[in-house]
């Protein structure tokens, strides 16, 4: 397991395969969309440390790009991510708005992307799960989507909080992300379970910190294809898995 060098791989980010896979993601939520919009979507992992946050920016800059108004909301309030990494920082979150004490378009905030907006959390709020599940949280989700084009929520790892299956439940769909080499099956198919039971709609698995150059791309998808791989090439290849009820999204190369 790759678990205690977690520091150095994200330290070692491939802008430019994540910007790919990001747009290749978003593309993948569109054709899940085609009979429903899918417009509310959160991410969430078996565990930490799996790129969840951090791949979903991506997908956040990569709609911003597409003229999308696109709004990014820190539902993990356990350990606030999205701020550092937007480098944008708010003096009030959605508990703020939901609890009357500033009107909910006074809370979200401008970042440096075009079209890319953010709604923040308020640190130390106490029994976060019973807030998400609030009628008052599922109001706001509403009206946020009838003024944004996308929203994506970040939660905390379904296998640790109950907070994600939580908002899951209240989405058009759900991500899981899951780290090549590093989460367990188990772990995997139980956080699987926990968002079923919640009857959340899972768009499908998204794989994060792969690696692979294009070459390896190239030929495992000749390979898979139409086997035609020279007797020395061995494969290599990002894998996508697939829960029963969602889609498998395109092998991507997210990295945190």
């Amino acid at each position: 397991m790759a678990r205690k060098n977690s520091k150095k791989a994200i330290a070692s980010i491939d802008v430019s395969n994540l910007t790919n896979s990001a747009e290749t993601l978003l593309a993948n939520i569109r054709f899940a969309g085609i009979d429903e919009p899918v417009k509310v979507v959160s991410i969430t992992s078996a565990g930490p440390d799996e790129g969840k946050s951090t791949s979903l920016h991506a997908l956040a800059l990569a709609a911003a790009k597409t003229g999308a108004r696109t709004l990014l909301i820190d539902c993990d309030m356990r350990r606030r991510s999205l701020g550092k990494i937007l480098g944008v920082h708010s003096r009030v979150g959605f508990y703020g708005a939901l609890s009357g004490n500033v009107p909910l378009k006074n809370a979200i905030i401008r970042t440096n992307t075009p079209n890319l907006y953010f709604l923040d959390s308020e640190p130390n709020v106490s029994s976060p799960a019973d807030l998400l599940g609030t009628k008052r949280f599922g109001s706001m989700l509403n009206a946020l989507s009838k003024t944004f084009d996308y929203v994506f929520i970040d939660t905390p790892p379904v296998g640790l909080f109950i907070d994600a299956a939580v908002v899951a439940k209240q989405c058009d769909g759900v991500i899981l992300a899951v780290r090549e080499r590093y989460a367990k099956k188990a772990e995997v198919s139980s956080a699987i379970e926990q968002l079923r039971t919640a009857n959340a709609r899972i768009l499908g698995m998204l794989m994060t910190f792969v690696q692979h150059s294009k070459d390896d791309y190239y030929y495992y998808y000749y390979e898979e294809e139409h086997t035609a791989l020279a007797p020395e090439k061995k494969r290599r290849s990002s894998r996508s898995a697939t829960p029963k009820d969602g889609e498998a999204f395109a092998p991507g190369s997210f990295k945190k």
